[in-house]
């Protein structure tokens, strides 16, 4: 995501905003939630990319509703690995991508 972007949580999903305008997934779209790492040459940044549909959307550590997302996805999806589980593994070691899948929707 950008600069200016944010995540707003809701108690029947999320919405992303960003200049480009709005878009809002209920909790039961999401398909599949990735976490990973992005190398930002003297920092990584903590990202998670979120399938909807066919569409992929990334949301970053440094947006605002981070840690409301988290705490959402915890306790709204049911089967989501918690993010103090992933986290950990995701974050160490450093400046590698080490992406988890933390959450996959089965098939019906």
């Amino acid at each position: 995501m950008h600069d200016g972007d944010w995540v707003e949580v809701g108690s029947k999903g999320v919405r992303l905003i960003s200049v480009a305008g709005a878009l809002e997934v209920t909790w039961p779209q999401i398909r599949q939630v990735v976490a990973f790492k992005r190398d930002r040459l003297a920092v990584d940044d903590l990202c998670l990319s979120i399938l909807v549909g066919e569409r992929r959307l990334e949301v970053d550590e440094d947006m605002p509703g981070w840690e409301e997302l988290l705490g959402a996805l915890d306790s709204k999806i049911m089967g989501v690995t918690p993010s103090s589980e992933w986290r950990p593994r995701v974050v160490y070691p450093p400046f590698a991508r080490n992406e988890e899948v933390i959450f996959r929707r089965a098939e019906l």
